[in-house]
C-alpha cells in the first residue's frame, strides 16, 4: 500500500516537473520573440532614418540642380532681350552650369550611396523577415496554447454561470416561500388577535 501511495507522489512530482518546465520553456519562447521583434523594429527604424537622409540630400541636390536650370533658364531671357549685357550673362550662364555640374555630381553621388543604402536595407531585411517568420511561428504555438487554455477557462465560466443560475432560482423559491410562510404568519396573529 504505502508502495502504491509512494510511486502515485512520485509521479506526481514528476508531472509538476514537466509542467514547471514546458511553462518556463513558453516563458522563454515569450521572451525571445518580444526581444526579436524589438531587434527587428530597431533595424526598421534604422533603415528608415538613413532612407530619410538620403532623401533629405537627394532633395536637397535636386532643388541645387533646378535652381541652376532656372538660373541658366533666366539668363538665357535675359541675354536675348539685352545684347549690351550678354558678355556679363554668359559669365553667370557659365557659373550656374558649373554650379549644374557639381549638383549633378553630388545628385549622382547620392544616387549611388543611396544604391548601397537600398541594399543594406534588403539584406538587413531579408535576415529581419526570417527572424520575424521564426518569431511568428512560435508566437502561433503560443497563441495556440493560450487558445486552449481560453477555451477551458470559457467552460468552466459556463459551468460557474449554470450553478449561479440554478442558485439563483433556488434563492427564488426560498424567497416565494418565505413570502408565503410570512404571510401565514400574519393571517395567524390577525386571527389570534381577534
Amino acid at each position: 500500500m504505502d508502495y502504491k501511495i509512494s510511486r502515485g507522489a512520485e509521479a506526481q512530482a514528476i508531472s509538476n516537473e514537466s509542467l514547471n518546465a514546458a511553462q518556463a520553456a513558453r516563458a522563454t519562447e515569450r521572451a525571445e520573440a518580444e526581444d526579436l521583434r524589438n531587434e527587428v523594429s530597431e533595424a526598421y527604424e534604422d533603415q528608415a532614418q538613413e532612407l530619410e537622409t538620403v532623401r533629405q540630400q537627394l532633395a536637397e541636390a535636386l532643388e541645387q540642380v533646378q535652381a541652376g536650370e532656372q538660373i541658366r533658364e533666366r539668363q538665357a531671357s535675359e541675354l536675348a532681350d539685352l545684347d549690351a549685357a550678354k558678355q556679363q550673362r554668359d559669365y553667370e550662364a557659365a557659373n550656374a552650369m558649373t554650379e549644374l555640374h557639381t549638383a549633378r555630381e553630388a545628385l549622382d553621388a547620392l544616387r549611388s550611396e543611396l544604391a548601397q543604402v537600398q541594399a543594406r536595407a534588403d539584406a538587413q531585411a531579408s535576415v529581419a523577415a526570417e527572424r520575424q517568420q521564426d518569431a511568428v511561428t512560435r508566437l502561433e504555438t503560443v497563441l495556440a496554447e493560450l487558445e486552449n487554455i481560453k477555451q477551458e477557462s470559457r467552460t468552466a465560466l459556463d459551468k460557474a454561470q449554470q450553478e449561479a443560475a440554478e442558485a439563483r432560482e433556488h434563492a427564488a423559491g426560498l424567497t416565494g416561500q418565505l413570502e408565503a410562510i410570512t404571510a401565514q404568519n400574519r393571517e395567524l396573529m390577525d386571527a389570534l388577535k381577534k
